[in-house]
């Protein structure tokens, strides 16, 4: 049995924590890894469009070795599009997350998971068949959050836009304060966003898993914002008195 593994990994899904994982898997399994790793640019794309994903797989039929990685979505979105594209790639592989799964067996997971999807799907017709009928008798629907729901559809876009610039407005306005102290002690855009970087202060942009750095274009532009929409404020409030 060969001792070598092509290791892929996707950025979307490569948080820190799924390359130690893998690491620790290939160091536990006395496994040579050749590592593969797909760019940002190409990350979205299909699993049989990616560069790094294509040559790993030939990889794996060249040197007859297993192709490895954390979990199914380093693959695809879905559990579904990944098990078909490994069974279509028809090489050796292993997932940590998903160790049952193999070469061997992966065409009867595949139906199992497009069987779970139609489940899902026919479960969504049959609510949405119910919420209708309830229309239909002149009933409002209740929704899980207990939410009175009258009609499908989706929202008006001028409230969706107006709730999306409230809360743009409200977030502009909560970094402003701190965004002006920094300025009236003389600070440069670029030092202001070293401190907030120097003191872990998250930019706006970020996630809980994916944390981002401020720049001084960033800090540019949510100051002078604030400091527009604080204008606006207050000339509205002058007009009112």
């Amino acid at each position: 049995m060969s001792t070598m593994t092509a290791a892929y990994l996707r950025p979307r899904d490569s948080k820190p924590e799924n390359l130690k994982e893998l690491k620790a898997y290939i160091k536990s399994s006395e496994l040579s890894p050749t590592w593969f790793r797909e760019t940002d640019d190409h990350r979205s794309m299909r699993p049989e469009d990616r560069p790094a994903l294509g040559r790993a797989v030939e990889f794996c039929k060249n040197k007859n070795v297993a192709l490895s990685a954390v979990c199914l979505t380093q693959f695809a979105t879905t559990k579904h599009e990944a098990l078909a594209f490994l069974k279509s790639a028809g090489v050796e592989f292993n997932v940590i997350e998903s160790p049952s799964i193999n070469r061997n067996n992966v065409a009867l997971a595949l139906d199992i998971a497009l069987d779970d999807v139609k489940a899902v799907a026919s479960r969504s017709k049959a609510s949405l068949e119910k919420i209708q009928a309830q229309f239909a008798n002149g009933k409002a629907h209740v929704s899980k959050a207990g939410n009175m729901v009258s009609k499908l559809g989706s929202p008006d876009p001028s409230l969706a836009n107006k709730r999306k610039s409230e809360i743009v407005l409200a977030r502009t306005m909560n970094y402003f304060k701190t965004l002006s102290d920094f300025k009236e002690q003389g600070l440069s855009y670029q030092q202001i966003a070293d401190t907030l970087n120097s003191h872990g202060i998250a930019s706006p942009t970020s996630t809980k898993t994916n944390p981002k750095l401020w720049y001084a274009s960033g800090v540019r532009n949510y100051y002078l914002r604030g400091k527009n929409a604080k204008k606006k404020l207050n000339t509205v409030s002058v007009k009112t008195q």
